[in-house]
């Protein structure tokens, strides 16, 4: 199975990521190996070269693989969509206010520019079925995306929701 992580830097991607399990295969961690700072868009190119490199390898073993990065664009996903072929997919979209993303990201002892963040909220293409995914939208009200539905979409992980 593979799960598709979408939403705005500070939307929770990388922390519902953790409640799935599986593989994670996170774009921020990649770039923080080879530059050592996830916030540094300089060798993109080569980020997601290796992020799709790593999702074909774990899904040829019959791995879970959870895949997360903003996956703002229908092309971006596209690929994604393409690298799996038949595999199911489920793509996970944080729906979180802007305003609420931008104080995430303030918070974070690393951070994405807030002019790169808006300028993404800006560009953002929601999720269609029609794209051949799964879509689980997930809104974010006051901050915070529900415990219970976490539980009920994850209940083996009932452990590691409950102390998060």
């Amino acid at each position: 199975m593979l799960y598709v992580m979408c939403g705005l830097p500070g939307s929770g991607k990388s922390t519902f990521a953790r409640w799935i399990g599986g593989y994670i295969i996170s774009t921020d961690k990649i770039r923080k190996f080879l530059t050592g700072k996830e916030n540094d868009f300089s060798y993109d190119e080569l980020v997601f070269h290796l992020a799709r490199e790593m999702i074909k390898y774990f899904l040829a073993r019959g791995e879970d693989v959870v895949y997360d990065a903003t996956n703002l664009r229908r092309r971006q996903r596209k690929i994604i969509k393409n690298i799996a072929g038949f595999q199911p997919i489920i793509l996970i979209w944080l729906d979180c206010p802007l305003s609420i993303a931008l104080a995430r990201n303030a918070k974070r002892s690393w951070s994405v520019p807030e002019s790169v963040i808006r300028k993404m909220a800006k560009n953002f293409e929601p999720p269609q079925k029609e794209e051949g995914f799964f879509v689980w939208r997930i809104p974010c009200k006051n901050g915070v995306c529900k415990r219970k539905l976490k539980k009920k979409l994850f209940p083996g992980n009932r452990r590691k929701i409950q102390n998060a």
